[in-house]
């Protein structure tokens, strides 16, 4: 991860740059940002976009964190985002079972060295703007070297939906506080210097 301030920051190519509004809410710290929908694969998941709203009294919203690993989505949210993505992991790879993984919904594939087809994940924010996620940065595989288990880095949330730094790999993402914008694009973190 690269931090930069001021006019250290690369421009982003403006053909690939997405923006939308950046809501700051006093005495908040959070960034918050207008969660409009969410795809799983070519899925538009039916979820009334006030789930995601940030309420008069501070609670609720979405918000972006590059402090926490995984992302989190409000419970209603989280319910239609999970039963989507087993349907679509499960018609994709046959075999592939749901196994427990506490808190978190894993998939075991029966053999190692399975390949696995996960769908990309889609976040549609205000200014139609599309944080797309890539299944190597919501699931995780364990019994490396030839992951068998794969875990999702998204949890289930009582109050709130958080895009966390997991999330957010190879993608370049500039906060601008003085036009109150989130702008982000995809980029290839490895290569950049």
């Amino acid at each position: 991860m690269f931090l930069r301030f001021g006019n250290d920051i690369p421009h982003l190519n403006s053909q690939y740059q997405q923006r939308t509004p950046l809501i700051i809410q006093e005495p908040n710290e959070y960034y918050y940002l207008d969660l409009r929908a969410i795809n799983v694969g070519p899925e538009t998941l039916r979820i009334n976009p006030s789930v995601f709203k940030l309420r008069p009294d501070g609670s609720g919203g979405c918000f972006i964190d590059s402090g926490s690993s995984v992302s989190f989505l409000v419970n209603v949210a989280y319910q239609k985002f999970e039963r989507a993505l087993k349907r679509r992991i499960v018609a994709e790879n046959p075999g592939i079972t749901v196994v427990s993984g506490g808190r978190r919904l894993c998939f075991k594939q029966p053999r190692p060295r399975t390949r696995t087809r996960f769908p990309k994940v889609t976040f549609h924010f205000a200014n139609n703007a599309k944080f797309e996620i890539e299944p190597d940065a919501y699931m995780m595989g364990f019994t490396n070297p030839n992951p068998q288990v794969y875990c999702l880095m998204i949890v289930p949330s009582n109050s709130l939906t958080m895009l966390g730094a997991n999330q957010q790999v190879n993608h370049r993402i500039i906060y601008d506080i003085v036009n109150s914008e989130l702008l982000f694009s995809r980029t290839n973190c490895f290569s950049n210097n």
